[in-house]
């Protein structure tokens, strides 16, 4: 948190320089967190949500620009898997030995700094490529257990409970960026690009083995001050 402050602190004094233009961007983001091993059976939903920043550009030389963007990011997405987990906490309770199917839905929030290196394709097109480091500020992983059996050798059954296993998600996210830039008018200009994470949404456990990594695609209008 610290550091996404301390840079973008930076950079926006600086952008009272004449060869610093800055403004705010408005747009969406689509995507889920996507592990690395898709389950056979498992399903997802992605979400989508606004996004809502500030910007600040500086020309490194005729054809290049760095871009800096600060965001207030949301990435949300539902699922439907089979599972069979060593143990799970239903209702405050641990669960030895469950195996059976998941419902549940990933809302995070985050402090996102996105950067990028911008070349120039002519007046209006650029293309970039760059990373973003992001920090949680909050986060859940929430659902219910469904056709199930729990226990020594499935002693019960356990349907509709629910689960929270929001402790597990990583409170930083980094990862790497590509995308496209049309300046519409000097003061207006339109970004895509697509971001996929590094680090792992969630921490390692004997749930989850396996690393699940944000991937999301954004479209933003920017206007410059």
């Amino acid at each position: 948190m610290k550091f996404l402050a301390c840079l973008f602190g930076l950079l926006m004094p600086a952008a009272l320089f004449a060869q610093w233009d800055y403004g705010m961007e408005v747009g969406l983001n689509a995507g889920a967190p996507i592990p690395e091993k898709m389950v056979p059976g498992a399903k997802g939903q992605p979400g989508v949500h606004p996004v809502l920043g500030l910007y600040a550009v500086y020309s490194l030389k005729r054809k290049f620009d760095l871009q800096a963007s600060l965001y207030f990011d949301s990435k949300t997405a539902s699922y439907t898997s089979p599972v069979a987990y060593p143990y799970i906490v239903v209702s405050g309770d641990s669960i030895d030995s469950f195996s059976g199917k998941v419902k549940g839905k990933f809302s995070n929030r985050y402090l996102s700094l996105p950067i990028f290196v911008f070349y120039k394709l002519g007046n209006q097109w650029s293309v970039g490529a760059g990373g973003y480091f992001s920090y949680l500020l909050r986060g859940s992983n929430k659902g219910q257990l469904t056709e199930g059996k729990a226990g020594f050798n499935g002693m019960f059954a356990i349907d509709d409970r629910a689960f929270d296993e929001s402790a597990q998600i990583h409170s930083v996210d980094y990862g790497l960026n590509i995308g496209l830039k049309y300046q519409i008018r000097k003061y207006l200009k339109l970004q895509w690009f697509v971001a996929y994470g590094l680090q792992s949404v969630t921490k390692a456990s004997d749930n989850f083995k396996d690393k699940t990594h944000n991937t999301y695609t954004y479209l933003t209008l920017g206007y410059g001050f």
